[in-house]
């Protein structure tokens, strides 16, 4: 699978938003690309940032794939992506 260029050039990049932390199963319904998406926006809203802002936010993770989707989130909020068994050991 090809990295998209721009996520792999950012995926270093403190997020804009660290003080929102979500933890995110991959195995689970959680690991939906939609989900995340809204958990992320969901959380967004709460903390105050402008509907522009999220309008932009959903408008790239959208823009690509799964992956895409991922990067797209570590670029905005504090993530933990894990799988359910990992967290059980």
């Amino acid at each position: 699978m090809r990295e998209c260029p721009k996520c792999v050039e950012e995926a270093a990049i403190e997020p804009k938003y660290p003080e929102i932390e979500m933890a995110i199963d991959l195995d689970g319904p959680e690991g939906n690309a939609f989900y995340i998406v809204s958990m992320a926006k969901k959380s967004m809203v709460e903390i105050g940032v402008s509907s522009a802002e999220i309008k932009e936010f959903v408008k790239d993770a959208m823009s690509g794939d799964y992956d895409h989707v991922k990067h797209t989130i570590e670029k905005w909020v504090g993530v933990e992506w894990y799988h359910a068994e990992q967290r059980m050991e």
